[in-house]
């Protein structure tokens, strides 16, 4: 097995800045979730729990955001640090 990372976000942005590139990305996370699990229905005529729940997950997620950064001054900046860590794994027949 081998490993890697890649480095998603690294910067200091405004707080409108901020919210909006973590919005995104999680926006992103929850389009690809909700094409899965149509798909599931489509294909196989049956939900897709793990993506259903993950959907749950990321919407959680943004409100916890926007409950927190509701509290910080407009003019706040925010340190964004988002690492990918990929492990390739070999799959054998």
């Amino acid at each position: 097995m081998s490993e890697f990372s890649v480095s998603l976000i690294n910067g200091t942005f405004s707080l409108e800045e901020g919210q909006k590139i973590i919005r995104d990305v999680v926006a992103s996370k929850i389009a690809f979730h909700q094409k899965k699990r149509l798909s599931s229905m489509i294909k196989h005529q049956a939900t897709d729990d793990f993506s259903d729940k993950r959907i749950r997950e990321l919407k959680q997620e943004i409100e916890t955001l926007t409950q927190h950064l509701s509290l910080v001054s407009s003019h706040t900046r925010l340190t964004i640090q988002c690492e990918i860590v990929i492990k390739v794994e070999s799959k054998e027949d």
